[in-house]
């Protein structure tokens, strides 16, 4: 399936005030719970990695799960609880079950990264022309 990018203002730079990411909506649940959300595509990310107030939303006692640091681009950690969820591409037929890390730090909102959501996945970036594809993984 077929993704456009999604153009975002970025003021501090008012020469090119927006830059197109790719950003895609998905729809998380939990037990009985859901939430759909626009995340960013992060082939960077070792781990998809989502705001604690996702967790909350789904009824995620977040502190319960495996806990684990990441270290960013600052080079300071983050403290991230990893929990099983269900996350679906919109559009996509079915959802995949996978642990992600959810973190209370302000800098996070929704990641989908290497470790759970690039492994089921295959992305094909096409950043010259704004737009990526994303079709479940074929196993062999």
């Amino acid at each position: 399936m077929r993704f456009d990018y999604q153009k975002v203002p970025i003021p501090a730079r008012p020469q090119a005030p927006w830059i197109p990411y790719p950003l895609i909506k998905i729809r998380l649940s939990h037990k009985e719970r859901y939430i759909q959300l626009d995340a960013l595509v992060d082939s960077g990310a070792a781990a998809s990695l989502f705001h604690a107030s996702i967790a909350q939303d789904l009824s995620i006692d977040l502190k319960t799960g495996l806990k684990h640091q990441f270290f960013g681009i600052s080079g300071h950690a983050i403290d991230a609880y990893f929990h099983e969820i269900n996350l679906q591409v919109v559009g996509l037929n079915k959802p995949i079950k996978v642990a992600v890390a959810f973190t209370e730090s302000p800098g996070i909102s929704a990641l989908l990264g290497q470790a759970d959501f690039f492994q089921h996945h295959q992305i094909k970036f096409e950043r010259y022309k704004e737009r990526m594809d994303i079709e479940p993984a074929k196993k062999n």
